[in-house]
């Protein structure tokens, strides 16, 4: 697991700004979902950026079709990707509030998305 975590982070910092979180989002979104270690390594193991994010859409549109209990302040895929980038945004402003150090409450309230 340590392995694909790097492997995410790697991969995350590749994509261009706009698609970061969508990919963050699809990818945990995908191991939520998937409990298994072994299982969850399988099925987003080889993928693309693009694959992931597609996976992440159609476990979200399952879920949501199912009454799973996170989706339902979202009205689309769209619309939590973008609460969740405005979210992240709003967290790399505050980053520089203390002349750009990062404090340890900064660190504590990185972006962890619980679905």
């Amino acid at each position: 697991m340590q392995t694909a975590f790097k492997s995410v982070k790697g991969l995350k910092n590749r994509l261009a700004p706009e698609s970061r979180v969508e990919f963050e989002v699809s990818f945990w979104t995908i191991r939520d979902s998937i409990k298994g270690e072994g299982d969850f390594l399988n099925a987003v193991g080889g993928k693309t950026p693009l694959q992931i994010i597609e996976m992440g859409k159609e476990v979200y549109q399952k879920r949501k079709a199912e009454g799973f209990k996170g989706y339902d302040q979202y009205s689309s895929w769209e619309d939590m990707i973008s609460k969740f980038g405005k979210e992240r945004n709003d967290q790399e402003s505050h980053k520089g509030n203390a002349k750009g150090k990062e404090t340890a409450k900064d660190k504590a309230n990185d972006v962890l998305y619980k679905l």
